[in-house]
This record gives C-alpha cells, sequence and structure tokens, in this order.
C-alpha cells in the first residue's frame, strides 16, 4: 500500500489564477482604503482647497446699450455709465466663477473695493487721478453666497454685482462733488469654500476682476441706494460646462 503521507497535489492553473486574483483584490481594497482615509482626514482638516477660476464678467462692456455707455469725459475711451441706482439694478452686472476642481463649492464669497477715480474737473489736470485710498476692511462690501446648487467640476456660476457695486459707489463719492460725473476703478475678488469645509479659498490663480464705472453722483442719494442694497435679492445661476454664460 503507498504511504498516502508521502502523496502530492500540484496546484492546477486555474487554482493559481484564482489565488493571484485574489490577492490582487486585497491589496487594491487596501490601498482603496487608505487613500479614502487619507482624504477623509485631509477634508476634516480642511487641507483640500476650492479650485475656483474667475472666468470674465456679463454683460460684456462691448454689448452694452447705447445709453449705458459713455466716453471718459470726452476722451476716445468709452465705459459704462449710470445715472441712477436703477440703472445698475437693471444692468444685473455679474462676475462668471468656473470651478475647475474635483471637489463641490457650496458657498463663494464676493467682496468689490474702490481702488480709486477723478472727476470731470479733475480729468483737465495734469495730475487728475486720485491717490489710491486706504481701503478698510469696513470699507470693502462683503458677500457670502450659500448656494442652493452646488457647483460641480466644470460649472459656471453667476453671481450678481450690485450691491457691491453701490455700496462702493457710495463710498468713492463721499466728500465729491455732486454735480459731476465721476469715473472709478472697483476691484472684485472671489473665494470659495468646497462642501464640509470650515474656510474660504481664493482664486486658483489670484485672479482679479476689474471694472471701469462712469457715473453722475447727484443721482445716487445715500438714502435711496442704501434701501435697495438692504433688498436686493440676487439670483444666482449655475450652468452645466459647455453652455455659454447668457450675456
Amino acid at each position: 500500500m503507498p504511504d498516502e503521507t508521502k502523496r502530492s497535489f500540484p496546484w492546477q492553473p486555474i487554482t493559481v489564477v484564482i489565488s493571484i486574483i485574489a490577492i490582487g483584490i486585497a491589496g487594491s481594497s487596501f490601498y482603496f482604503t487608505k487613500s479614502q482615509n487619507d482624504y477623509t482626514r485631509e477634508r476634516a482638516a480642511g487641507r483640500l482647497p476650492a479650485r475656483l477660476e474667475l472666468v470674465g464678467s456679463r454683460p460684456d462692456s462691448n454689448t452694452l446699450q447705447p445709453e449705458l455707455r459713455k466716453r471718459i469725459f470726452g476722451s476716445d475711451y468709452t465705459t459704462m455709465f449710470f445715472g441712477a441706482p436703477t440703472d445698475v439694478v437693471n444692468l444685473n452686472e455679474r462676475v462668471v466663477l468656473r470651478n475647475v476642481g474635483d471637489e463641490p463649492i457650496e458657498a463663494i464669497r464676493v467682496t468689490v473695493s474702490y481702488v480709486g477715480g477723478f472727476n470731470e474737473k479733475d480729468a483737465f489736470k495734469v495730475v487728475g487721478l486720485d491717490q489710491p485710498p486706504i481701503v478698510t476692511e469696513q470699507q470693502v462690501h462683503k458677500e457670502d453666497h450659500i448656494l442652493d446648487q452646488k457647483v460641480n467640476k466644470g460649472e459656471f456660476a453667476l453671481i450678481p454685482l450690485t450691491k457691491g457695486m453701490l455700496h462702493q459707489m457710495l463710498q468713492a463719492q463721499k466728500g465729491q462733488a455732486k454735480g459731476v460725473e465721476r469715473y472709478g476703478v472697483f476691484l472684485v475678488r472671489c473665494s470659495a469654500k468646497i462642501v464640509g469645509a470650515s474656510s474660504f479659498d481664493g482664486t486658483y490663480d489670484d485672479k482679479e476682476l476689474t471694472l471701469r464705472l462712469l457715473w453722475l453722483p447727484s443721482g445716487f442719494d445715500e438714502e435711496q441706494c442704501t434701501k435697495i442694497i438692504e433688498r436686493f435679492q440676487p439670483r444666482i445661476e449655475i450652468m452645466k460646462d459647455g453652455s455659454k454664460p447668457a450675456e
């Protein structure tokens, strides 16, 4: 009788294949679990930044109605012109942003600040541009928009600038002549917060939007503008990748 203890059972090819697959799956599962744990820790620690791109603004200055465009004090340059706060409301100027990161964005912060300008009389002086003012936190208009609809990767968000523009136009005309037109330069900065994060991240390329406006201060009564700012409800648009933001 043969010795049963010495009998060998060589592995069949199918057994080898199954074993290799099982080892591969186990390794992949371990790597996936580790990656997920790392991702969770990074998000909880706030180390996953939003990636927000500033695309531009709408409507484009070249598409404005004739009554909203005017030469800057007789020069060859034209810009947006406002005779009353309702002109600003009706224009509905918006900053166009795009999520170029992987994480969905749940909130967007927009700040508008006046950085310099001059009035019609100053335009004929050798030095007409105001010295850039010292901009304090109180002077900058800041608004946080908690989004009803998240901005996913590749999608656009169009954020109205009406309140910030009116607020900073009032700041710019303080102590200035009311009966002469004023030209001003304004900076728009944006930042975003991804879902679950505790802080805002600026645009990934630090890009800013510059607005150049011409307006008549006598048409911008502070009390009237303040009421509009308090009551204005911005309508935020979220658009899919590949869609062309409307003018």
